[in-house]
């Protein structure tokens, strides 16, 4: 960047000596037409400086967004946050997913064992601790 704007400054300085040599050429001749030239040349210096001040801004602009522009770490280390964000969010849908085929699966358990006739007392299971053998035997 700083290459381009020192062509840019050079091609100017070489633009306005060029300029110069121009005014010197005509001002060596006489008469009215030797100053109007002389008038249209100056004005062509003129909007020649503002042209190269406007160029030099621009490239000043450049390089400034230039520096405000993230690095290739930067992005790098975006793009693997990203991704391993991506692969989480991959992990949580699955994990979902079977907490919703389990939960599913419960659902039908429970409503097969409720339309289930009731059982008699002899077949019906011992509530806790009513037949339990003692530890250790």
């Amino acid at each position: 960047m700083r290459a381009l704007r020192r062509w840019t400054l050079v091609a100017g300085v070489w633009a306005i000596a060029a300029t110069a040599v121009g005014l010197i050429a005509l001002l060596d001749t006489s008469g009215d037409a030797a100053q109007r030239a002389a008038g249209q040349a100056a004005g062509r210096v003129a909007t020649l400086e503002r042209g190269q001040a406007r160029l030099a801004r621009r490239a000043r602009d450049l390089q400034r967004r230039l520096a405000e522009v993230p690095s290739t770490r930067d992005t790098e280390t975006l793009e693997q946050r990203v991704a391993a964000a991506e692969k989480d969010s991959a992990g949580a849908a699955s994990d979902a997913k079977a907490a919703g085929d389990r939960a599913g699966k419960l659902e039908r358990r429970i409503a097969t064992l409720e339309q289930a006739p009731a059982q008699g007392p002899s077949d019906a299971a011992d509530p806790p601790g009513a037949a339990d053998p003692p530890p250790g035997e």
